[in-house]
């Protein structure tokens, strides 16, 4: 309807774009593309830190329980060295398990013990509390912490 009411120019054909609307919409989606990009790299460190951080608490649970179910005294170590796990006597710490399940070697694990025990009621061997933090290089981080009485918390993360 707007066509017939527009005077016929003999030089504008009626199809096709105009070089402003290309240049317009691929700056859009150029602009669009690197925007999600950026996101989506942050995204992906902040999953590597969080399945990290969820492995160490699930390994420390599974350590706590086996040492209920066995009826003795149990630690990480024991709980590494041992199937699903295997890793080698030396390898068999918190710190190396933490690194292995971000697959990256960019986070930095801190750990006030690198090997934790559980007795036979679940509680711990040692009568202090020990913290494991995991950050990453941009400062984000999580913690776990295990107190006394053999309980693992999830602290809250930063970042």
């Amino acid at each position: 309807m707007i066509k017939k009411l527009l005077p016929y120019n003999g030089c504008r054909q009626d199809h096709g774009y105009t070089l402003t609307e290309v240049l317009l919409v691929s700056t859009l989606v150029g602009v669009l593309a690197v925007t999600s990009f950026v996101m989506l790299a942050d995204w992906h460190r902040k999953e590597k830190l969080k399945a990290a951080h969820l492995a160490v608490f699930h390994l420390l649970q599974q350590t706590r329980v086996q040492a209920i179910i066995r009826a003795r005294v149990w630690s990480t170590q024991d709980t590494l060295t041992s199937e699903p796990y295997n890793f080698s006597e030396s390898d068999a710490n918190l710190s190396t398990f933490a690194q292995r399940m971000a697959e990256t070697d960019k986070f930095t694990i801190t750990a006030s013990e690198n090997i934790v025990a559980f007795d036979a009621r679940g509680r711990r061997t040692t009568q202090m509390t020990s913290t494991i933090t995991i950050s990453s290089p941009d400062m984000a981080s999580r913690s776990i912490e295990v107190d006394v009485s053999g309980k693992i918390k999830i602290m809250p993360g930063v970042g």
